[in-house]
């Protein structure tokens, strides 16, 4: 079990590349350097499956006998790729990761030019199916159309929609409060009152296309003051939505006492408030025209953390003072701490995420 995680979070599509060289099968010079012909950047991509797990390889160096690069799993929960290196060995590989060292044997191989296929085998029993194509960069176009690089409408904005009922302290406060309003606001988490949460959209008016693509922003103060109203927040989702974009500035749970499981609490339910937020723009993608495959997420400071951890975060990775903590921990009010992500599908994941997921299947 172990070697199999550790084959499905490595770059197999690298061990198929060197088989090409190591195995019985003839393999020409041009046939090679066509294969690993290296782009401008000096780094050539693979994108295929093992074992009905799609993977993209990024190979950074290479040689007839010595292969070393990067992994990506498309569909999986790691948000960064993985280093590895492979050396050949007659009809042996030998895979290096993280200071693990597996060999295995090759059972068969086809290739072409662009492509490679086949079996690996490790020990008595276990197998290992790929098949893999190089990734080329569709050629680069110059579009004619200005929308999303110049200022092409007028604004409409819907202010106070509601997108979520919740238990916390507040959802918003001026965000140059005093040292007295802060005071004040210690008082104010000795207990939860009933919040709504709520949202202002920001569309392109007189707009004809159907769905545009979202661009959710958060706002800054530490988790502790500002709102969605903040300056700088609603210039950026005017000038977003004047290019042709949906944009979004939203409230969220904010407060916290002088605790550090206090503090982790408040950033978990800013997390969970924007995720709620991810949910209702995706419930009603067509009441405001978006294009779920296209939804992108910033912000400032505390916006800027939880736009993060919107898209890395997920339920292995939340903080343990979420998990089975007592009711009086709990800002949202809920008797039991639940992670509720959106489909992966309609959100980046990661910027790596968002660009490896954009490359067509085969």
């Amino acid at each position: 079990m172990a070697l199999i995680k550790l084959i499905r979070n490595t770059l197999c599509v690298i061990i198929a590349m060197a088989a090409l060289c190591s195995c019985n099968k003839t393999f020409s010079d041009s046939q090679f350097n066509k294969l690993y012909e290296l782009n401008e950047r000096g780094t050539i991509v693979f994108k295929g499956s093992i074992n009905n797990k799609d993977y993209a390889a990024f190979i950074n160096k290479y040689s007839p006998t010595n292969i070393s690069g990067h992994s990506f799993l498309l569909d999986g929960n790691d948000n960064d790729t993985t280093a590895f290196y492979l050396k050949k060995d007659n009809n042996t590989l030998v895979f290096n990761q993280k200071g693990i060292t597996s060999k295995y044997r090759i059972k068969k191989m086809s290739f072409s030019d662009d492509e490679v296929s086949g079996r690996l085998r490790h020990g008595l029993f276990e197998k290992i199916d790929f098949r893999f194509s190089r990734y080329y960069v569709p050629e680069y176009r110059e579009c004619e159309s200005k929308r999303y690089v110049e200022t092409l409408f007028d604004v409409d904005t819907i202010k106070d929609v509601k997108y979520g009922e919740v238990e916390g302290y507040w959802t918003k406060t001026d965000y140059y409060a005093d040292v007295n309003e802060i005071l004040k606001g210690q008082g104010k988490t000795l207990n939860n009152q009933r919040l709504d949460l709520r949202m202002d959209i920001y569309l392109p008016h007189s707009d004809t296309l159907a769905s545009r693509p979202l661009i959710m922003l958060m706002h800054g103060g530490a988790f502790y003051v500002g709102s969605k109203d903040d300056t700088p927040i609603k210039k950026w989702c005017s000038h977003f939505a004047s290019l042709g974009y949906v944009s979004v500035s939203i409230d969220y749970r904010m407060g916290f006492r002088p605790a550090k499981r206090s503090i982790e609490r408040a950033v978990y339910a800013a997390i969970q408030d924007s995720h709620a937020a991810m949910r209702y723009l995706v419930d009603n993608q067509h009441v405001y025209g978006i294009d779920t495959s296209m939804m992108f997420v910033g912000g400032t400071s505390a916006g800027a953390i939880t736009a993060l951890h919107l898209a890395f975060m997920n339920n292995d990775t939340r903080p343990e003072s979420s998990r089975n903590a007592p009711t009086r921990f709990l800002p949202s009010g809920m008797s039991t701490p639940v992670f509720l992500p959106i489909e992966e599908s309609t959100i980046a994941r990661s910027v790596v995420g968002t660009w490896m997921k954009s490359i067509p299947r085969m």
